[in-house]
C-alpha cells in the first residue's frame, strides 16, 4: 500500500528540452544544404506549434486476483473514474479551440488540481494504508472494512476540503464527496 508521489520533470522543462532538440537537429540539416528560411520556418513552428499537455491521472488499481493473472499476465484493473484534467494553457496549436475530445477536461490550473489529489486521493490512501498497517492489513479493501479505520480516512477527507476550498475555492462538499466515492 502506498500514496507516495513520483517525482517527474516538468512540462515546461521537457517542452524546452524537445524544442532544443528538434531546433538542433534542423540545425544540422542546414549545414547538409537546407535553405536557412526551411530551418527557420520550422524553427518557428516548433516555438508555435509543439508542446507538451500535462495531463493529471487519478486512477485506482488494484492488485489483480491470481486467477485472472493465469489467464493473461498483463491483465490491469483500473476503476471506471473518466476524467483527465489537462492544462488548458499547453494546447499551442489550439489555444482557445480545444478539440472536444470524450472525458478529457482541460483545466485553467494544474497545480490547483495535482495539490487536490494528492491531499485527497492520496491522502486518503495513506491514512488507510498508515492505519490498516498497524492492524496487520495488508490491502485498502482490507482497510476499509474495518469501520473504524474508514471513519479515520473520512474525516480526514472532511479537515483537509476546509484547506482546499480556502485555497484553491473548491466546493467543499464536491470534493468530500469525490474523494469519498472512490472508496
Amino acid at each position: 500500500m502506498s500514496s507516495v508521489p513520483m517525482r517527474c520533470i516538468p512540462a515546461p522543462l521537457l517542452e524546452k528540452a524537445l524544442k532544443r532538440n528538434l531546433k538542433g537537429l534542423f540545425r544540422k540539416r542546414e549545414n547538409v544544404g537546407e535553405s536557412a528560411s526551411a530551418v527557420y520556418r520550422i524553427s518557428d513552428y516548433i516555438d508555435k506549434r509543439v508542446g507538451i499537455v500535462e495531463s493529471l491521472v487519478i486512477r485506482m488499481a488494484p492488485d489483480v486476483p491470481k486467477e485472472l493473472l493465469s489467464e493473461n499476465p498483463l491483465f490491469v484493473l483500473t476503476d471506471d473514474y473518466l476524467e483527465l484534467p489537462v492544462d488548458k494553457h499547453a494546447f499551442k496549436a489550439f489555444k482557445d479551440n480545444i478539440p472536444n475530445v470524450p472525458c478529457l477536461k482541460p483545466v485553467d490550473n494544474m497545480r490547483a488540481r495535482e495539490t487536490r489529489k494528492l491531499f485527497t486521493y492520496n491522502l486518503a490512501h495513506a491514512v488507510l494504508s498508515y492505519i490498516g498497517a498497524t492492524r496487520g492489513y495488508k490491502s485498502l479493501t482490507e482497510a476499509l472494512s474495518d469501520g473504524e479505520v474508514r471513519f479515520f480516512a473520512e474525516k480526514a477527507l472532511e479537515e483537509v476540503s476546509f484547506g482546499l476550498s480556502g485555497e484553491f475555492g473548491f466546493l467543499r462538499k464536491r470534493d468530500e464527496r469525490v474523494g469519498q466515492d472512490r472508496f
